[in-house]
């Protein structure tokens, strides 16, 4: 251990701007965005059919619209995102001019909607930014709820997306841009009513996530 510590001494830590925990944490997100963004502004809810079809989205986006927030839902996101739906999102984020990212879901609406931020005041491509602190600067604030146990999305720096339009590969983004502004969990009903065989498999993912097993099997990787 003591070896250990020579050879690694210099320890990082970094966590969203504020992370609230607790019941009824999630109906009280607009009260929070007020906190941190102020009023008028205009939402992007990035989330997938499932999620939105299961009415897990409802209570948040009343709270928001309770506070004078403007929503556009863009539920869109597939697992594995791929990059078309990332730009999709990203065009419709800019047609309609919306100040902040609001992802909600597990770890693929959560991921696409880092990598919609982050590109929205980008002119580039967004191969651009996947790699090791690609990213420069940040992009629109950003919010996430986390609906499943396994992927700690909502508290990382990093987005996996599928490259669909040039290598067909499975690339992530890690970037001190990526964290959230904004992080909200439930207390005792923290995954939003999630059935306990969905638990036990999100907790499954979270180990190979952890142990970089997806690298050896998928070869995801970080350029």
């Amino acid at each position: 251990m003591i070896d250990f510590f020579k050879v690694a001494d210099i320890f990082k830590f970094q966590m969203p701007k504020r992370f609230v925990f607790g019941n009824g944490a999630i109906e009280g997100i607009g009260d929070e965005a007020q906190m941190l963004f102020g009023k008028n502004k205009k939402i992007m809810v990035v989330t997938d059919k499932g999620v939105a079809g299961a009415g897990l989205i409802d209570g948040a986006v009343k709270s928001l619209e309770k506070a004078g927030y403007k929503t556009v839902i863009f539920d869109e996101v597939v697992p594995e995102p791929p990059v078309s739906i990332v730009l999709k999102g990203t065009d419709i984020a800019r047609s309609e001019k919306v100040d902040l990212i609001f992802g909600i879901g597990g770890g693929s609406p959560i991921d696409s909607a880092k990598a919609i931020s982050v590109m929205v005041p980008y002119d580039g491509e967004i191969h651009d930014y996947l790699g090791e602190y690609r990213v420069k600067k940040p992009g629109l604030p950003m919010m996430f709820v986390p609906t499943t146990a396994g992927t700690g999305a909502e508290l990382s720096n990093t987005f996996v997306l599928t490259d669909d339009v040039k290598t067909q590969d499975k690339l992530s983004s890690q970037s001190l841009y990526a964290y959230a502004d904004l992080a909200l969990k439930g207390g005792l009903d923290p995954f939003l009513g999630e059935p306990l065989h969905c638990i036990v498999f999100d907790v499954i993912d979270d180990g190979f996530h952890g142990t970089a097993a997806d690298e050896y099997f998928t070869g995801a990787h970080i350029l």
